[in-house]
């Protein structure tokens, strides 16, 4: 059964916030603009086609999608038998995600958090996703804080983020949440960088393509 939670720590469901369709939430997380996003606009259901190629091989296991949105990557881990946990602050995502979750049959685990306070269980992931997540700091490191935490030793992270090749196309344009290849190794440098490289997606609008820069490491300890 897909549910979606709000947990104040990585492990206790709020005992007194639930609603009518048997969802709960955070009642500490104002409705935000990424809710109004997803309540406006048509979002992709496809996977990051990197995640797809890096990951295939891998034996399922535990997943953490860090701000996972609308679940395309989640939904693609779950059909692949990973046990997906999917975090957000946006609840309009998560529950856009659960109503795909349940149309596939699929079984995942929705938390609706503020990724500034979250707490991940430790070392009991096997892959952390971390994509399209445009944070300047102190949150940007915060990010590979908890991804490392979250993971077992052995276990892989996988980071999109958006290049700094990309600045004037469509999407984020502030440098500070920006990445070049050798700012995304420098945030990887306590695990074991196994890939590091660039990647262009084609826009839909006739826009030049944007171009992200993708990670690919394993936790060493």
């Amino acid at each position: 059964m897909t549910s979606i939670s709000n947990k104040k720590d990585g492990s206790k469901i709020h005992p007194d916030v639930s609603s009518s369709s048997g969802l709960s939430h955070s009642p500490k997380i104002a409705f935000s603009h990424w809710d109004q996003r997803y309540s406006q606009e048509a979002w992709s259901e496809i996977p990051d086609p990197e995640l797809v190629n890096l990951a295939k091989d891998l034996e399922p296991g535990r997943a953490l999608d860090l701000g996972c949105g609308t679940g395309r990557n989640t939904l693609w881990l779950a059909k692949k038998r990973w046990l997906v946990t999917g975090i957000d602050s946006s609840y309009v995502g998560l529950s856009q995600a659960m109503t795909r979750a349940r149309s596939l049959n699929l079984n995942i685990e929705l938390i609706h958090h503020d990724l500034a306070e979250y707490d991940p269980p430790t070392r009991q992931f096997d892959l952390v996703v971390v994509s399209n997540l445009h944070f300047a700091e102190p949150m940007r490191t915060r990010l590979f804080e908890i991804a490392k935490s979250a993971l077992k030793t052995g276990a892989y992270i996988y980071f999109l983020g958006r290049h700094k090749d990309s600045i004037g196309h469509k999407g984020p344009s502030d440098p500070r949440v920006l990445f070049s290849a050798t700012e995304l190794r420098d945030k990887l440098i306590e695990f074991e960088i196994v890939s590091i490289f660039k990647a262009e997606r084609n826009s839909k609008s006739g826009r030049p393509p944007s171009t992200n820069v993708i990670g690919w490491a394993k936790r060493e300890d």
